[in-house]
């Protein structure tokens, strides 16, 4: 069954896509709600879990990935599979802290990240869709971590510059930030989290989907720019795209060195191939936002000309993880 207080955040979503906060019934909003991966996942996990079922919250949102998206060749972008071990390989790197998460979508990264964290972690979560944001807050308070996560709506950088106010009496600073918004705004907001003092010593950074959409500018700076001597441990870590045999995408985990902040200077101009790459990625971004969406397909050539155009840059894999022959995707 679900969570009590989940219900008005469930009819508050659905009144969101109609424009009638009043509205409460899925009937009404069915052609809308169609057209909505955020609501439709909502509606599937409160039909194949109970409230405080964590795991079983978690395993849901996998299963529409797998049975209710995947033969219809849609993209559903969460960090399961081999995305998900990583993440859990973050959390037990970092240092006793908070966590933040810059683009929450459906919240499934938040409440992986409280789940790991409990009792008392907490998540900070950052969503500029409003629709995500209610649809996230809905699946953190039925998955029983509602007191763990708090998501925020608005545009990442100014809701980090607002976070002290948001929070008086505890200072932001966080162990572990999962960035999965706009891979352009990556190391923007990064550098926005170093000059606010919101990082922890030894803070790990992980970004998802380096490869695809893509994130050069970002790339290129942690390698080759400042992050150099503002991050230690770089990797990059090539991995099958969740739900989309045989695509590659990369993460970057990182880890946070104030002391390197003397030696790194100002940030370096990159040079022209890497904002050529931005453009691309920028592009198929927004395709991917369309209804129309990328075949599966065409991700696998983009993925392979990111990558080759990223080596070029002398931007390489430092590790793999290959699919296992048994895939651990739900049945």
């Amino acid at each position: 069954m679900e969570s009590h207080a989940c219900r008005p955040f469930r009819a508050y979503a659905r009144g969101l896509l109609l424009g009638d906060l009043s509205v409460a019934t899925i009937e009404e909003g069915s052609n809308r709600l169609a057209q909505s991966k955020a609501l439709m996942a909502l509606e599937y996990v409160l039909q194949h879990s109970n409230h405080g079922q964590v795991k079983k919250v978690l395993e849901a949102l996998e299963e529409f990935a797998v049975k209710v998206l995947k033969p219809s060749r849609q993209w559903f972008k969460i960090a399961a599979g081999a995305k998900g071990l990583v993440v859990e390989r973050a959390l037990r790197r970092a240092p006793e802290g908070a966590c933040l998460e810059i683009g929450t979508y459906v919240g499934f990264t938040a409440i992986r990240c409280a789940a790991g964290r409990a009792p008392n972690g907490r998540v900070v979560s950052l969503e500029v869709d409003p629709e995500h944001a209610v649809v996230a807050q809905c699946m953190a308070l039925h998955a029983g971590v509602g007191r763990q996560v708090e998501v925020w709506t608005g545009h990442s950088g100014d809701v980090i510059r607002s976070l002290p106010e948001r929070y008086p009496g505890w200072t932001p600073r966080f162990a572990m930030v999962f960035m999965d918004q706009c891979g352009s705004r990556f190391w923007a907001d990064l550098e926005l989290l170093i000059r606010e003092d919101m990082l922890l010593p030894g803070a790990v950074i992980l970004a998802d989907n380096v490869l695809k959409p893509g994130a050069p500018l970002f790339l290129w700076q942690l390698f080759h720019g400042r992050g150099r001597e503002l991050f230690s441990q770089r990797q990059l870590i090539s991995l099958e795209e969740f739900a989309m045999p045989g695509v590659e995408d990369c993460m970057a985990m990182a880890i946070y060195n104030p002391d390197g902040m003397a030696m790194a200077g100002a940030d370096k101009a990159p040079p022209a191939e890497v904002s050529a790459l931005e453009f691309e990625a920028d592009q198929v971004r927004a395709k991917a936002a369309t209804s129309g969406s990328v075949p599966f397909e065409d991700w696998s050539v983009f993925a392979a000309r990111m990558k080759k155009s990223l080596q070029d840059l002398k931007i390489e894999i430092t590790e793999w993880i290959v699919p296992e022959v048994d895939s651990k995707e739900p049945k």
